[in-house]
């Protein structure tokens, strides 16, 4: 065995020598070519880190052209606002402006109402017509006094005159707001008024308003107030200690 071994060993070192095969060269470039798999591999490595990198990159900037177009979008909608604020700014200050017309012209189609009913509610001479004055901003119901000075209602007249001027201008409301108003109804409207001024509306009540209105329902527990009735005059009692029933009773109107 040891003499086979020889022969192959002078046979392999025979054609090392042959091939002119140097061991320190051979384990230099045995170094270079692990060193340049290394790298190789180092390489790929790099490769596809970039790789990643650029497809972030590419996602990037697919995120950076979507927000553009979104603000794009954005800036065409607030563009939009901005324009539907101006007209919508124009359409308020000209319904502003229709409001103050409107107002000017109900008041004074109210106040005209107002001027004719007075005298007809009212049965003195001290007061000579009533309307809704207007200062900044306020509504208040005043009257004119003998020396033609208008003076407030609130605060200052009794109890029965604010009751007139408070029916008169209920009265001027219904008919302004309803031109075609065919009834009316009064709930109480003796409230505070003296025995000549009640026997004053209820004149007015039924010589003057069927002139305006076709029917006047009035409400009352004034017993001056029946003499008003120019059409149906119904009375209504009741026994509420016993809690017996309404009993309605049909009368006669004053002739």
């Amino acid at each position: 065995g040891k003499w086979i071994s020889d022969i192959l060993h002078d046979h392999k070192n025979k054609k090392l020598k042959e091939l002119d095969f140097d061991d320190k060269e051979a384990s230099e470039a045995n170094d270079k070519l692990v060193r340049a798999e290394s790298g190789i591999e180092a390489g790929k490595k790099e490769k596809l880190s970039a790789l990643e990198l650029l497809e972030n990159a590419k996602q990037q900037v697919e995120r950076v052209k979507k927000i553009e177009r979104q603000i794009t979008e954005l800036e065409e909608a607030v563009k939009a606002i901005e324009e539907s604020c101006g007209k919508l700014n124009i359409f308020i200050n000209s319904l502003r402006e229709t409001q103050a017309q409107l107002r000017e012209s109900l008041i004074e189609t109210l106040n005209q109402a107002m001027d004719s009913i007075w005298p007809k509610v009212y049965p003195y001479g001290d007061y000579s017509s009533a309307k809704m004055a207007v200062e900044n901003g306020n509504y208040e119901l005043v009257v004119k006094n003998n020396l033609g000075d208008w003076v407030r209602v609130e605060g200052i007249l009794s109890g029965g005159e604010r009751s007139s001027a408070a029916i008169c201008i209920r009265i001027a409301f219904s008919l302004v707001l309803a031109k075609n108003l065919s009834w009316i109804i009064l709930d109480e409207p003796t409230h505070n008024l003296d025995a000549t001024a009640v026997s004053s509306l209820s004149r007015m009540m039924r010589d003057n308003m069927p002139e305006i209105i076709d029917q006047v329902f009035v409400i009352t527990h004034d017993k001056e107030m029946e003499k008003a009735a120019s059409g149906k005059l119904y009375m209504l009692n009741r026994n509420k200690e016993n809690d017996q029933p309404t009993i309605v009773e049909t009368l006669e109107p004053e002739t």
